[in-house]
């Protein structure tokens, strides 16, 4: 810890902060200067623009009325003496005032990382500052659980003496288990009686049944049915006689 501060050891440090007092007063008059020479400047070099740039515009107006005179001259078939306004040497227009600053362009590629410079040397030392109050701060969160670690097996020990007689346990029925797995199938017994007769079904549709049969003239036999129907079916119905062809007459 360091002692109290006498009052004679002030002395240095006040006369340390009006020095620096000075020269920031100092050099904040030298910026105000510098940024009233700059403005002025600025509107100097404005108003020199104007100046020229109206001389300009007046040059500019006179080459014209001269250009349309030639031309005037020269429709009416007068062939002037003096020079053509194309071979007139005209000097560059100034650079008009400066525009409104535009809109900043998206950002560039990020640069190669340049090289690091050397160490700085060391600073001065700074000076002792007041003792601090000691703060007991809050309690801090508790730590990781300790490992457990099974030693080995101690030594067997001795055989104790046996116990007194324990009281009677009790009886206590517990809950019934699992339901067993299904057995095998059984063998095969006799045949049992003969069942009851079944419920009668119901009456079916009609059927379809023959009306009339009847021999066609190509011996096949035609059958017609009772819902409209007919087949026809080999025969023959009937003889069929082949007359041979008659011998000529004369042979």
């Amino acid at each position: 810890m360091t002692g109290p501060v006498l009052e004679g050891e002030r002395e240095p440090d006040e006369g340390h902060d009006l020095a620096r007092i000075g020269t920031w007063l100092v050099a904040l008059l030298a910026g105000l200067l510098v940024l009233g020479g700059a403005v002025w400047l600025v509107t100097t070099i404005n108003d020199l623009r104007g100046v020229v740039q109206d001389r300009q515009t007046r040059l500019d107006r006179l080459n014209e009325q001269y250009r349309d005179l030639f031309e005037q001259a020269e429709q009416e078939g007068v062939k002037p003496t003096t020079v053509r306004p194309e071979d007139v040497d005209v000097p560059d227009p100034l650079p008009g005032p400066q525009g409104e600053r535009g809109e900043r362009g998206p950002a560039g590629v990020a640069g190669t990382p340049g090289v690091p410079g050397p160490a700085g040397p060391p600073g001065e030392d700074g000076r002792d500052g007041q003792d601090g109050e000691s703060i007991v701060g809050p309690p801090g969160p508790p730590g990781p659980p300790g490992e457990s670690i099974t030693g080995p097996p101690g030594p067997a020990g001795r055989d104790g003496q046996d116990g007194a007689r324990g009281a009677d346990g009790e009886s206590i029925t517990g809950p019934p288990g699992p339901a067993g797995r299904d057995g095998q199938d059984g063998a095969r017994g006799e045949p049992g009686p003969p069942g009851r007769d079944g419920k009668d079904g119901a009456p079916g549709e009609p059927g379809r049944g023959i009306d009339t049969v009847t021999c066609g003239d190509d011996g096949l036999w035609t059958i017609h049915y009772t819902d409209g129907t007919q087949s026809s079916t080999a025969g023959p119905c009937r003889a069929i006689t082949t007359i041979p062809p008659a011998d000529p007459i004369g042979d």
